[in-house]
């Protein structure tokens, strides 16, 4: 399966699979990065939707306390593994989700 052509019939499965990567990334993997950079006092332009979205100090450029900062941070200290680093994005995701349902 992974090697099919999403052109060839009856793969319109991966069609629609990139489709949703594009929307998982906009909507949880753009916030949580903004949260990274945030974290070290980088303030990018093109994250200005979030910046009020998400109570960001625009003065400081640092992201409030929250669940993700203070796991990042822990993180950091213990090493900075990507693998628990995707743990803290897809555990806040579900949090997230779960409060709109």
């Amino acid at each position: 399966m992974k090697h099919l052509p999403a052109w060839m019939p009856g793969a319109g499965f991966k069609r629609k699979a990139a489709g949703w990567k594009k929307i998982v990334d906009r909507n949880f993997k753009a916030p949580f990065e903004m949260v990274k950079r945030m974290r070290v006092r980088c303030y990018n332009a093109s994250l200005t939707p979030y910046i009020e979205l998400y109570g960001i100090d625009q003065a400081s450029g640092e992201a409030p306390a929250s669940y993700c900062t203070r796991l990042l941070e822990e993180n950091d200290v213990n090493g900075g593994g990507k693998e628990v680093e995707s743990s803290i994005l897809e555990t806040a995701a579900t949090m997230y989700l779960g409060k709109l349902g």
